[in-house]
């Protein structure tokens, strides 16, 4: 009987040590996605390579894109098929403008998209979920992450997105293809590669 109780004792510490492991794992785990996402949130200036593809009810189309972002502005160059060849956009958040066919034209950045690439393109979103992370802009829905606490999918100013695929790019986990639908309009981006040289909070 002696032995008996001893090792029900000896079970019950196990397993209340393994339930303080686990909680401890859990909370350390959380507390190093938080640190993470913070850094994310602070970093301001990246540069990307892409191939952005854009699906819409009638046509399918592929466009290469450069993007750097400097704080809130940014700079895309645009090369593909969509009837422009190539464009370069700068702005921020509030206002743009396009050079083309040596003309240029200033509108908000979602009407330059729109104009563009066919689609209401919510820039200043995208520069967020291409790190991985919500835009602090608008308000987001049905948020799923992966079992490490990445995001994964969710529904935000008015689109589905879905992040396929994280690459490790210098102590960063960064998106490597973004998917996003908004009725039966789609697209998709592929990230070739990330650079940080230029951001103050990676170094």
């Amino acid at each position: 009987m002696k032995n008996y109780s001893l090792l029900s004792v000896g079970a019950l510490l196990a397993m209340l040590l393994s339930g303080c492991a686990t909680t401890d794992y859990h909370a350390n785990h959380a507390a190093q996605l938080h640190s993470e996402n913070q850094a994310l949130s602070e970093l301001d200036s990246w540069k990307i390579n892409a191939k952005l593809g854009i699906r819409t009810a009638s046509e399918a189309q592929s466009i290469q894109l450069l993007w750097q972002q400097q704080g809130e502005k940014y700079q895309l160059k645009l090369n593909g098929p969509l009837g422009f060849g190539s464009a370069y956009i700068e702005g921020d958040s509030n206002q743009a403008k396009i050079q083309k066919n040596n003309r240029s034209l200033a509108a908000s950045p979602q009407q330059l998209a729109m104009q563009l690439t066919g689609i209401p393109l919510p820039l200043s979103a995208l520069s967020w979920w291409v790190k991985g992370l919500l835009s602090p802009d608008y308000p987001a829905t049905n948020i799923n992450r992966t079992q490490t606490g990445k995001l994964e999918d969710f529904q935000q100013a008015g689109w589905h997105i879905s992040i396929l695929d994280y690459a490790k790019t210098d102590q960063y986990w960064m998106p490597k293809k973004i998917a996003g639908r908004k009725g039966d309009i789609s697209f998709k981006l592929v990230i070739s590669r990330w650079d940080f040289s230029n951001n103050k909070a990676a170094e």
